[in-house]
C-alpha cells in the first residue's frame, strides 16, 4: 500500500469517527443552516424594504392599497427584494423560505401598527409626507379594513366578484341549492 493510500484511508478513518474538525449533519460544506429567527427576519426585511423602496423610488405609499393590481406589485415586488436579500446573504434552504415567506405575512399584517406605535423611529427611513399620508388613512388595529388582511381580502373579493365566471358559477350554485 502506498503512502498516499494509508493517508487517505487514516483520514476517512478520522472523519467517520468524528474526529477531524468537520461538523456533520449541518447542510452542504459543513455551514450551519439558518434558523428560524434568520427566515422570519428577512421575511420582515423583506416586506419593509419593498415598502421603503416603493416610497423612495416612486413616491408610493404601498401600506394601504384599494386595487387588486397594487396587491399584486406589493407581493410581487416583496418577494423579489426577499430573493435579494437572502441570494446576498446567501442563505437558502426550505425551511428558510418558509419562515422568510411567515415574515412576509407577518410584516405586511402588523407593518401598519409598528407606523402607529413607533411613528419617530419609522420616520427616520421613511418622509413626514409617508408617515402623514399611513398614519391618516391606517388605524392602529390588528384587523383594520384600511391595511393588512383585511384590505387583501377586500380587494381580491371586489376583483373576484366582478369576474363573470364567478358570477356565473355563483348562479349556477344558488340554482342547485334552491333545487
Amino acid at each position: 500500500m502506498s503512502v498516499g493510500q494509508t493517508s487517505f484511508s487514516s483520514r476517512i478513518g478520522r472523519v467517520e469517527a468524528g474526529q477531524d474538525g468537520l461538523i456533520t449533519g449541518r447542510g452542504r460544506g459543513g455551514a450551519k443552516q439558518p434558523n428560524f429567527i434568520v427566515g422570519f427576519v428577512t421575511g420582515i426585511l423583506a416586506y419593509v424594504g419593498f415598502i421603503l423602496g416603493a416610497w423612495h423610488l416612486k413616491e408610493w405609499a404601498a401600506v394601504n392599497f384599494t386595487t387588486i393590481e397594487d396587491f399584486g406589485i406589493i407581493v410581487l415586488g416583496t418577494i423579489i427584494t426577499g430573493w435579494i436579500i437572502r441570494s446576498l446573504l446567501k442563505i437558502q434552504g426550505k425551511n428558510v423560505i418558509r419562515n422568510h415567506l411567515l415574515g412576509i405575512i407577518v410584516a405586511f399584517g402588523t407593518f401598519h401598527m409598528a407606523v402607529h406605535a413607533f411613528p419617530e423611529q419609522i420616520e427616520m427611513a421613511f418622509a413626514p409626507e409617508w408617515m402623514a399620508q399611513t398614519m391618516s388613512s391606517t388605524s392602529p388595529d390588528f384587523m383594520t379594513p384600511d391595511a393588512g388582511f383585511l384590505a387583501a381580502r377586500d380587494v381580491i373579493m371586489v376583483k373576484l366578484e366582478s369576474m363573470e365566471t364567478y358570477q356565473n358559477l355563483r348562479a349556477e350554485l344558488a340554482e342547485e341549492l334552491e333545487n
